[in-house]
């Protein structure tokens, strides 16, 4: 690019010669003759170089040569003054009015040449230079750098723009020491600044250190500080370099980080990071004076379900409230960790060993008495809490997790908001579920699971039906692990999704082939886990099986358990209605035991209820169980559902499972779960129950309860012509047995009994089985005792001794006629209108009624 050139000259002959010149080396070149024009071009076109002569007419040339060095851009614009004759205050007048160099008329024309390009060449590199220090300006500016250089020999300190700005000075050059790099620097950092400025000074030795400056706002920046120092050869200094550097973001930074890495973002209490210093060195401290240390492991019952219910943010706010609420119970000195989700840690320091620890742990728990508000709503929640102590139970911080963690599952297993304290049981058991753990991540690869079925048996009929699939795990040289122990492991780690895939592909192909071997009526039930319809399509699942194996759909039935049905209604129930769809049976587990409701009955496509085995367990004793057991046999009858008791065991629990009506049983009673071979076996002899009695007129009963089986024997000699069918039973529990086998319609009871009075029998009788008609055996001395009996309706009428033979029979005919009228004839004990027919012959029965 031509430079530019303005040229003022009075004499057009000579400014013409001029202009020549400055053309010839590549300028171009504006002119004027008269001083005011020459300003106004210089604004208009800001020259790279200005030839003025000083012999103006209309304007002094000294006024336009500082006129020119005020206007914008005016001080960097070299001027070439020409003078008339040579003369030191004619020179010295025009360099004090701002001429850049001078020369003297006539002028040589190389001399001008080679002066103008000179200046032009000047112009340029300052141009440069001053472009490269702002370039540096701006970058220091960006990296807040600021920089100083201090000649040591002038003895004065030149500072960068943002070096003021970091030191709050408008001076760039400052006469002096170093007292102007120490003036704002931190009282608390001064002495090492000093330091590492007289090193410098009089060793020559280079810093790099951090420090704070204190701002004239009352601000703090940090800022780090470097310097060099050039020495002479008698190492003496010369000059120091330094920069400056704002470092005030990256400290906020690095606070920020720590903070992340220490702290719990939401709760902002200590995290698992800090914890674990934290209790290092309460250890520590413990050790030397000979305390302990508390560890207790908290967590938030039902978390899950909160969020859910009311929402993430909800469940974020309650964690921060937990936090507050925990904080605050505890001492400064002791520790809230956050660990994740709603689980907490509570660390106490130096607790004496006579100490209280149950009372410390109860007062954690007695946080949670009060409702948290959130949200304007009052919600209730428990913890549970597992407590490890220092140095019974571990001498470091792992351990002492580990061990309160175990604790911790105790308390949730043991039904949740409670404390449990570390056992050496526990750790066992800790480590065993982690030996479980890692071998069932080889198990299925390495064929250890194996299935065994239990025949299901229908009540009507006694034939089996079909079987259930049951899950076991054999692991090689130490035999076989309960599956109430594995299964709830695979359900926590996620492998029950390929174990149960693995079992329901190996039933179905197991079913095939009974179907082959011509059992064509049989179904396979296997039980699906809540995982896999989480992790699963368990529709698609079921098609591709029942491809494989070539099953017909209603040969499988699908066992669920209430979990399923809560976890999510819409998407749970969307597969239900593909199962049901594809055409297979869907039946409800361990019903009653858990949040069971008659909403799930009518919102999922049910055909089954499975009645648990708790109920089963004490059905001919347990009025409540007894009364359970019909109302859910009752209600599935009206919902159209069939119904299979569970853990069957007994004669008793059987016949009363029968006059229920309910549908079918499984359980030890009639066969403990087979292996494939065994089962086959059972299959092949067409094993049943005991034959059924087709009796259309059943006997009438009468059940006698005394304490004396001679008057159990002489009463039944008195009625022996009345043609009933008699039993005898000396305590409540062979009554009761009695009672569930038989269909009793009248009971006798004695007023006084071993371990249950008669009333308390017969109230029992009441509810376990409503149609059967109570009468008492009193004594004169019990009257109110009876009275009362017969006000409540628990005995339908009353004898006292002595007892006429002839009252007696007729009012017993009496009794078998009301309960006639009221149930239909031979109908009684527990269900209404079961068949009145004794279902089981064979040797149990008899062996029964002997031994009553």
């Amino acid at each position: 690019m031509h430079p530019s050139a303005l040229l003022i000259k009075a004499n057009p002959h000579m400014r013409a010669r001029t202009r020549q010149l400055l053309e010839q080396l590549g300028a171009h070149v504006e002119e004027t003759g008269a001083g005011m024009d020459g300003l106004a071009l210089f604004e208009a076109m800001t020259p790279d170089i200005v030839v003025l002569d000083m012999a103006m007419q209309d304007l002094d040339a000294h006024t336009v040569c500082r006129t020119i060095r005020k206007l914008p851009n005016g001080q960097s614009v070299p001027v070439l003054a020409l003078l008339d004759y040579e003369d030191s205050r004619v020179i010295d007048a025009a360099y004090d009015a701002g001429a850049t160099d001078c020369l003297v008329k006539p002028v040589c024309a190389t001399v001008l040449r080679r002066r103008v390009r000179y200046m032009l060449d000047s112009r340029h590199c300052l141009h440069v230079l001053a472009a490269k220090e702002a370039q540096l300006a701006k970058a220091q500016s960006i990296a807040a750098v600021g920089s100083w250089y201090w000649d040591i020999l002038e003895g004065h300190i030149q500072m960068s723009d943002e070096m003021r700005r970091l030191h709050g000075t408008t001076e760039d050059v400052v006469d002096g020491n170093c007292d102007v790099l120490l003036r704002h620097v931190h009282p608390e950092d001064r002495p090492l600044v000093e330091l590492a400025l007289q090193n410098a000074w009089r060793l020559g030795l280079p810093y790099d250190i951090e420090y704070r400056l204190l701002c004239a706002d009352g601000t703090q920046r940090y800022v780090q500080g470097k310097c060099e120092v050039a020495m002479a050869p008698s190492r003496q200094p010369l000059r120091m370099v330094g920069t400056v550097q704002d470092i005030s973001e990256r400290k906020l930074q690095e606070v920020r980080l720590l903070k992340t890495a220490n702290y719990d973002v939401l709760t902002d209490i200590p995290n698992r990071n800090l914890l674990n210093d934290r209790v290092t060195q309460a250890i520590a401290h413990a050790q030397r004076a000979g305390q302990q240390v508390v560890m207790c492991c908290l967590d938030l019952d039902g978390f899950k379900f909160i969020n859910n219910s009311f929402g993430y943010a909800a469940g974020d706010m309650l964690l921060r409230m937990v936090a507050l609420r925990l904080t605050d119970a505890v001492r400064e000195c002791d520790t809230v960790a956050r660990l994740g989700g709603g689980e907490f840690i509570v660390v106490l320091h130096g607790v004496d060993k006579d100490a209280p620890v149950g009372a410390l742990a109860r007062k954690i728990m007695n946080q949670f008495l009060a409702p948290f508000v959130v949200e304007g709503q009052d919600i209730y929640v428990t913890a549970s809490v597992g407590i490890s102590v220092y140095p019974q139970d571990s001498h470091n911080g792992d351990g002492l997790l580990r061990c309160a963690d175990a604790a911790l599952h105790m308390a949730k297993g043991r039904g949740r908001n409670c404390a449990e304290f570390y056992t050496h049981k526990m750790g066992v058991d800790a480590e065993r579920h982690m030996a479980l753990e890692t071998a069932m991540r080889t198990a299925l690869d390495n064929g250890e699971f194996e299935l065994d079925y239990q025949p299901k048996v229908a009540l009507r009929g006694g034939q089996v039906f079909g079987m259930e699939a049951l899950l076991r795990w054999r692991r090689p040289g130490l035999g076989v692990v309960s599956p109430a122990e594995f299964i709830p492991l695979a359900e926590e780690t996620g492998a029950i999704v390929a174990i149960g895939e693995w079992v329901l592909r190996t039933a179905c192909r197991q079913l095939r082939h009974w179907h082959d071997m011509g059992h064509t009526q049989l179904t396979m039930a296997v039980n699906l886990s809540p995982r896999q319809f989480v992790r699963q399509d368990v529709p698609a699942l079921i098609r591709a099986t029942l491809a494989d194996s070539g099953l017909p759909a209603k040969a499988l039935e699908l066992e669920l358990t209430e979990s399923i049905l809560m976890s999510d209604g819409t998407g749970v129930r969307d597969a239900l209605l593909q199962l049901k769809a594809i055409g297979v049976t869907l039946a409800l587990d361990d019903f009653g035991t858990g949040y069971s409701s008659l909403s799930y009955l009518k919102r999922f496509p049910i055909d089954v209820l499975k009645i648990d085995r708790s109920f089963i367990q004490d059905l001919a004793a347990d009025a409540e169980d007894a009364s359970l057991t019909r109302t859910i046999v009752l209600m599935a009858q009206s919902l159209h559902m069939k119904t299979v008791a569970e853990g069957v065991e007994t004669l008793a629990q059987l016949s009363f499972l029968r006059r229920c009506k309910c549908d079918a049983i499984q359980g030890y009673f009639f066969s403990k779960p087979l292996n494939a071979d065994a089962m086959t076996s059972l299959l092949r002899d067409r094993r049943c129950l005991p034959a059924v009695v087709n009796a259309v007129n059943p006997r009438q009963t009468l059940l006698i309860v005394h304490d004396s089986m001679d008057v159990v024997a002489s009463l039944s000699g008195m009625l022996r012509d009345e043609g009933y069918q008699i039993l005898g039973a000396a305590t409540p529990e062979q009554a009761f047995e009695l009672l569930a086998i038989h269909p009793v319609q009248v009971i006798l009871c004695t007023l006084r009994l071993p371990a249950m009075s008669g009333t308390a029998l017969l109230e029992r009788v009441k509810k376990m089985c409503p149609e059967t008609i109570r009468i008492l055996l009193s004594e004169h001395r019990d009257l109110d005792a009876v009275l009362e009996a017969i006000d409540r309706g628990t005995a339908y009428r009353f004898y006292s001794k002595p007892w006429d033979e002839r009252k007696l029979r007729e009012n017993l005919r009496d009794a078998f006629r009301h309960q006639a009228a009221l149930y239909g004839s031979g109908n009684a004990g527990a269900g209404n209108g079961a068949d009145g027919d004794d279902p089981f012959t064979g040797d149990a029965l008899p062996a029964l009624l002997e031994r009553g």
